[in-house]
């Protein structure tokens, strides 16, 4: 028995071990966004930082707006997985 146990869970030791793993990887699995929602709520954001922009009159506002949407457009290009935290964290950058 013993020797099927280390032959099912390989380099992981044992069963146990190896049903941790599992677990923890799909609990952070949990914490990031679908790529669809993630897709909606980046460009969600992207549509309101531009409409933000066209109405943004002071160097200072569009640079840091202009910088926020450099860096949204990277996670995008990198496909970066993100949290709702992450996304909630970018929409307070972009209200300030």
């Amino acid at each position: 028995m013993k020797d099927f146990e280390t032959a099912m869970s390989g380099a992981f030791g044992s069963l146990d071990y190896l049903q941790e793993a599992f677990d923890r990887q799909g609990e952070l699995d949990e914490n990031y966004l679908d790529d669809y929602d993630k897709l909606y709520e980046l460009n969600k954001l992207q549509r309101e930082i531009n409409k933000t922009l066209s109405d943004t009159r002071g160097v200072t506002n569009r640079k840091a707006l202009l910088d926020l949407q450099a860096k949204i457009n990277e996670y995008q290009e990198n496909g970066v997985q993100l949290s709702q935290y992450d996304v909630d964290a970018l929409r307070a950058k972009f209200e300030l």
